[in-house]
């Protein structure tokens, strides 16, 4: 007899909140400002802005400091597209309430700490969630399992019993 769900975990972007155009934006922003060729957002989505960022500009043969500067360029602007863009489902507010009252549950993004921070307080569900899981917290993200990993070990949650709610290829395949 199989086990029953138990425990919830979700993925943000693209599952509590439509962050796409925003992300994809920004991302744009900073090809323009690099002068390259960026790939389509559906291609990059779900991974950490460090690993597109570090993956895109190796031909630039680019400093660590060039790195860091361009991530922060990257969700610097996508935080201020998400501040003013709408950016939250119609029914997130109303299912994750309802969620929460039958299972504990936890977030884990490959997005920074502040853009989750925002996102979540922006769809008005920040206080349904155990534990919230970013990209700060693991060495690998998506598609590396790590991000959800952590996320059942801090809220103790059992693999086989914990449903992982996501959207995009590279978090399916985490």
């Amino acid at each position: 007899m199989g086990r029953s769900i138990k425990n919830l975990i979700f993925d943000m972007d693209g599952v509590i909140a439509d962050t796409t155009p925003c992300h994809a934006r920004a991302y744009e922003d900073l090809w323009n400002h690099l002068n390259i060729e960026g790939p389509p957002y559906e291609q990059i989505a779900g991974r950490s802005t460090r690993d597109v960022v570090l993956e895109l500009t190796a031909d630039l043969k680019p400093s660590e400091q060039d790195i860091r500067h361009w991530v922060d360029r990257k969700q610097t602007q996508a935080r201020e597209y998400l501040n003013v863009e709408p950016i939250a489902y119609a029914d997130s507010e109303s299912v994750i309430s309802k969620l929460s009252q039958h299972y504990p549950m936890a977030v884990a993004t490959s997005a920074s700490r502040p853009s989750t921070d925002l996102i979540l307080k922006r769809c008005n569900v920040d206080r349904y969630f155990n534990v919230v899981i970013t990209a700060e917290d693991a060495v690998l993200c998506k598609p590396n399992p790590e991000l959800y990993l952590i996320a059942m070990e801090r809220c103790n949650f059992v693999p086989e019993e914990t449903l992982i709610i996501e959207d995009s290829e590279h978090g399916i395949d985490a």
